[in-house]
């Protein structure tokens, strides 16, 4: 398989849309500054990494795609308010790869040059939306998260119960638990008694979130980025695998003004642009 002619990404409306549907990623995407490539698609001491959907973004220039995924907010809000009047703009900063490494993600982008990578979600990477619920049943798993003293610390301040409820034990975990975005402010309360659950002193939440890349003053954690209903991007955990693993179906080093591919959809074996130097 090859790329295709580029095409624009989705708008905001289709990826809200795609949250609401419950819509399964069928690649993801992971962007890697050239500077820190360390053989795997995130620093090693982190167990799982953020990601996004490679569809929703893919025919946008690799400088855009940076803006969403790292700087994520940074459009005049007054701009945004008035093309948007019924969204409640609640959370202005919700950009939310929290990576240390990157340079200006608060204004201008420094790096120039990025390792893109489109994974498919099988089941080696555990992909699941990126919100406080799932974070939280991750963290609390022996078999998926591997750092044991903070299993253990949240699991003894709980009692030994996970951040499950009756409809998850029964039947299918719904990660983002809202059903729509009505009200964003109702939409990030779903998700806070799960940020409660991983609030505790023994180990520090702001710990955790490290381990998923993540960081609390620009996350407000319901599995997407964007202020208001003004989506920027859905966005996905994923493990921390080596870039030589078979679920990664294309790697190309790529500068900020190049276009994110196009890419078909892939079977279960096929591969596309990986970079012989880097495996």
């Amino acid at each position: 398989m090859s790329p295709s002619a580029p095409q624009a990404g989705m708008t905001p409306q289709q990826m809200a849309q795609r949250v609401i549907d419950r819509v399964p990623p069928k690649l993801l995407l992971r962007v890697i500054p050239k500077r820190i490539m360390t053989g795997q698609l995130g620093p090693p001491h982190r167990p799982y990494v953020c990601m996004a959907d490679y569809e929703e973004l893919q025919g946008l220039a690799i400088r855009e795609v940076i803006n969403r995924i790292y700087n994520g907010f940074k459009h005049n809000l007054d701009d945004l308010i008035a093309a948007y009047p019924d969204a409640p703009f609640y959370d202005t900063k919700s950009y939310l790869f929290g990576e240390d490494h990157i340079d200006g993600v608060h204004s201008e982008i420094q790096e120039q040059e990025f390792y893109i990578f489109a994974i498919r979600p099988g089941e080696a990477l555990d992909c699941v939306p990126a919100t406080w619920k799932a974070m939280g049943i991750i963290a609390t798993d022996h078999e998926r998260f591997p750092v044991t003293h903070i299993v253990d610390a949240l699991l003894t301040e709980h009692g030994g119960q996970r951040p499950l409820n009756v409809k998850d034990i029964l039947g299918s975990i719904d990660y983002y638990e809202f059903k729509n975005f009505e009200d964003e402010r109702e939409v990030v309360r779903t998700q806070w008694n799960y940020h409660d659950y991983l609030r505790i002193d023994a180990i520090g939440i702001y710990n955790i979130m490290e381990l998923f890349g993540t960081k609390i003053e620009c996350w407000h954690g319901c599995g997407y980025i964007g202020p208001g209903f003004h989506i920027l991007s859905r966005v996905f955990f994923g493990k921390n695998l080596p870039i030589s693993h078979d679920l990664v179906y294309f790697c190309r080093l790529m500068s900020l003004e190049d276009i994110l591919p196009v890419l078909d959809s892939p079977d279960s074996t096929s591969t596309v642009g990986i970079l012989d130097d880097l495996i």
